[in-house]
């Protein structure tokens, strides 16, 4: 799905990428890839896990990867709390990284207000 941030449009997996090297959460990665998590859900073992990376676990183990104890069953609920709370964590970093003036930025502008300022008022005296 397709996000509207004041920065422009960006799916989900450009927010990753640009958060790469952003301080994430641990709660935020699954487990077993260590990824940011797209699609979270719920193990019988309570931790949560990218549903690839369980589902492809699950395929040949009936244990937890965390803990290695055997799973009562193998449903996976969705985990849209934490899914949601992902996306909000990805959409403000992305704002964060892309949207505020650095202090570079800040002694440009004002370099350049001062030029405009001493331009105005050469046009003042000259009239």
């Amino acid at each position: 799905p397709q996000q509207q941030s004041l920065c422009g449009i960006m799916d989900h997996e450009s927010l990753v990428h640009q958060n790469a090297n952003a301080d994430v959460p641990s709660g935020f990665r699954c487990p077993i890839s260590h990824e940011i998590m797209r699609d979270p859900v719920v193990c019988a073992d309570g931790h949560s896990y990218e549903r690839s990376n369980i589902a492809e676990w699950l395929s040949n183990h009936n244990t937890s990867p965390n803990t290695n104890l055997r799973l009562e069953h193998l449903n996976l609920t969705p985990n849209i709390a934490l899914r949601k709370a992902i996306e909000e964590w990805l959409e403000v970093s992305a704002l964060s990284d892309d949207c505020k003036w650095s202090q570079a930025d800040d002694v440009a502008a004002s370099g350049l207000a001062f030029l405009w300022l001493a331009y105005y008022s050469f046009l003042v005296l000259l009239l």
